[in-house]
């Protein structure tokens, strides 16, 4: 036994240290440590739980949920609240932008055949670029609010947040399939998985403005007519506008040509 001030040796049971007087019942009770325990505290420093992985976004959640299983993702809007100032910034103006990036690069970067004459140019990739956003973002708007001024037609309610969701999401596929614009020459493969973009105006119909079965096909009809329209429309007004300030001198110098000939 030895004290716990001087360190100094004493008897068992002694009460008062003999060398410095120190009060030994007065010391606090010294807790013996547990190897067991010092070696599992130690592991637990050495060996930090791992971090978990961090959650998918849900702007990409929900765009691998509208291609990959529409009905489930359709359910889920549903039940969200629209917000249309939301829904414009987080993904009419994100995703139009692949289709209209791809335009950029097929067009003014990489080019199309016209007979032997190859176009090209940064200048008319860009106009095809402004074209191919400002009629998506255009399309959205006006679309959505014809669909819902024609609601009261199919005894449908109107809810403009509601077309519009309708609208945008029903656009996503259309949007992605942009990418292959980056080819002029795989435009087409753009407008097949456009088709797609149909399928999900008629499903989302159902969790959206919510028609009557006896109405669902009527009113889907003429909305899928006035998305068609509209963005023809307004891509071939955009076209002649933007198109002609952006046309390269090659597309100029054949359009003069036909003139002449024809």
């Amino acid at each position: 036994m030895n004290c716990t001030k001087c360190n100094a040796e004493l008897k068992p049971g002694a009460r008062f240290c003999h060398v410095c007087g120190f009060d030994m019942q007065s010391a606090p009770a010294v807790t013996p440590v547990n190897p067991t325990q010092t070696q599992n505290t130690m592991e637990q420093n050495t060996n930090p739980t791992p971090p978990q992985p961090t959650a998918q976004s849900p702007f990409v959640s929900r765009i691998i949920g509208i291609l990959t299983k529409p009905k489930s993702e359709w359910s889920l809007i549903e039940k969200e609240t629209p917000n249309q100032t939301k829904l414009f910034t987080e993904y009419v103006l994100l995703l139009a932008l692949i289709p209209a990036v791809a335009a950029f690069i097929g067009y003014g970067l990489i080019g199309i055949n016209y007979g032997w004459i190859k176009v090209s140019g940064v200048s008319w990739g860009l106009g095809m670029a402004i074209n191919s956003y400002l009629t998506s973002i255009i399309s959205v708007f006006v679309t959505s609010f014809v669909i819902n001024a024609l609601a009261p037609s199919f005894g449908v309610q109107k809810n403009s947040g509601r077309a519009f969701q309708l609208v945008v999401f029903s656009m996503i596929p259309m949007w992605v399939g942009g990418i292959f614009m980056v080819l002029p020459t795989l435009a087409i493969i753009s407008s097949l998985i456009g088709i797609y973009s149909l399928y999900h105006l008629y499903i989302g119909l159902d969790f959206t403005m919510k028609p009557t079965t006896e109405k669902k096909v009527g009113y889907f009809v003429v909305s899928l007519l006035v998305l068609i329209v509209v963005y023809i429309i307004i891509g071939y007004i955009l076209g002649i506008t933007i198109g002609r300030i952006f046309e390269p001198d090659e597309l100029r110098g054949l359009r003069e040509l036909n003139r002449m000939f024809n």
